[in-house]
This record gives structure tokens, C-alpha cells and sequence, in this order.
């Protein structure tokens, strides 16, 4: 198996899980591998993920999955920008190693993704978003949460308490508020790129 650089990846928000079975080799023309990038919900635990990485790395994928903490969403600039730029120099440095790459998001997880393709649309990363646009294959959603529904889905995964929750939705939605351009608006972006990608891929399937 090919070595992948994962020194590039903060321990504390990625992990990676080599496949050792050559399952899907046989159908690429050029034996690379396939490779899964997983998002976590809010407040996953790695051992959370275990049965998802199985799932993946028995049909022959490599697995990166990706947590972020509270403060990391509710905080893009210091948090899932950076998380994103991370990944985005990843691919740059392992994507000629794969025929194929998935997503597979769960909950707040959409967003991440969206930084990511927030970051491969700017004009500097052309010549990767050409490289890597083409290998995506397919995006699995689990329960995703958009930005209108950010707010109570905090709330919901916070408490099962209805009088906490409305309390977390206002604070929530104040602090999207009078932070707009410096967290909100990574979020409007995020969702517009995802809803973006998620319409071409609707328009080439047809």
C-alpha cells in the first residue's frame, strides 16, 4: 500500500484509516484506491465512528474522518476554515493516489464540507479544484443541517429540555447576528456552495 502523508492533519480533528483489502482495485483501470472523507456530527466521538470506518475500509476504502468542537463551528476562522484548509492541502498532496473520492456528512458535517468546497472555488485553487472536482463521485448526506436550521439543531443535540433549547436558539441567533461578518457569513457561503454542487450533479445525472 502507497505511503499517505497525514502529518499535515491535526490530530485532534482527523483521523485516517488505511484499507488493507484490494476489493475495488480490480475495477480501476490504473488500481488506484478509493478514499471516503467522513464529517462527523456535533460532539462525535471517534468510537462513534468506528462502525461507519469498518463499513468503508472492508469494501476496500481508505477513511478520513473529521470532528470539529463546538467552538470550532460556532468560531470558523479559528476553527472549520482552518480545519478545511488542512484538508485542502491533504488532497493536494495525496489525490493523485486515488481513482475516486466520497463524502459522506453527517448533521453540522454538511457545513464542513461546504468550507471545503468554499475554498477549491477561489481562484488561487484552480488547478487543484480541476484535479480533484473530477474524482468526486458521490456525497452521502445523514440528517444534514442547514444554516436556517443551524441554530435549533444546536439546540437539539444540546438538551431534550424545550425551554433550554428555545433559550440556545436565541442565543444562537444573536450571536449569528452580531458576529455576521466574521461567522455567519462563512455559513451562507458554505450552503450556497453546497446547494450549488448538489444541483450540477443533479444536472449531469439527468
Amino acid at each position: 500500500s502507497p505511503s499517505i502523508p497525514i502529518d499535515c492533519l491535526s490530530p485532534s480533528n482527523f483521523s485516517f484509516y488505511q484499507s488493507t483489502t484490494q476489493h475495488y482495485q480490480s475495477h480501476n483501470n490504473n488500481n488506484k484506491r478509493s478514499l471516503i472523507i467522513i464529517y462527523g456530527w456535533l460532539f462525535v466521538r471517534r468510537n462513534h465512528l468506528e462502525k461507519f470506518c469498518k463499513l468503508y475500509l472492508d469494501k476496500g476504502f481508505d477513511v478520513l474522518t473529521i470532528q470539529a468542537s463546538l467552538l470550532e463551528i460556532l468560531f470558523p476562522l479559528y476553527g472549520s476554515r482552518v480545519i478545511a484548509l488542512e484538508l485542502l492541502y491533504f488532497l493536494s498532496q495525496t489525490y493523485s493516489s486515488y481513482s475516486a473520492i466520497v463524502f459522506h456528512t453527517f448533521s453540522i458535517g454538511t457545513y464542513q464540507m461546504g468550507e471545503l468546497f468554499v475554498l477549491l472555488r477561489q481562484a488561487e485553487h484552480r488547478e487543484l479544484r480541476e484535479r480533484i472536482f473530477p474524482l468526486i463521485k458521490g456525497i452521502i448526506f445523514d440528517s444534514p443541517v442547514d444554516v436556517e436550521w443551524g441554530p435549533m439543531g444546536l439546540a437539539k443535540s444540546v438538551t431534550n429540555n424545550w425551554l433550554l433549547q428555545s433559550s440556545i436558539v436565541a442565543l444562537v441567533k444573536v450571536h449569528f447576528h452580531l458576529l455576521y461578518r466574521w461567522v455567519t457569513r462563512y455559513y451562507i457561503e458554505s450552503s450556497k456552495m453546497v446547494h450549488y454542487h448538489v444541483q450540477q450533479k443533479g444536472k449531469k445525472e439527468r
